[in-house]
């Protein structure tokens, strides 16, 4: 399981410090399965503002650590910040 794999390993960052702007037009990015889900039950606009942000959350992520934006290990509740597991740092 790729999930358990990414786990336990040490990830080095390219840096200490990276923001991100991504227009609102952009076209979606992949989420995950349990965000999906999060984001059938929520209305039209909200759902389209829920996945458009965790999926850039992933695929900023993604060229950070060099892995699989589907592979980052993120909770994503809709209204509250994403968290990342412990030793990947943190988002605001």
């Amino acid at each position: 399981d790729i999930y358990r794999d990414i786990t336990k390993q040490k990830l080095i960052p390219s840096c200490d410090l990276a923001i991100w702007l991504v227009s609102k037009q952009a076209p979606l990015k992949p989420i995950s399965n349990s965000e999906k889900h999060i984001a059938k039950k929520l209305p039209f606009d909200r759902s389209y503002e829920y996945s458009h942000s965790r999926g850039y959350v992933r695929d900023a992520l993604s060229c950070l650590f060099s892995v699989s934006p589907l592979a980052i290990p993120i909770t994503a509740s809709p209204g509250q910040d994403p968290n990342l597991l412990n030793g990947w740092g943190y988002i605001s």
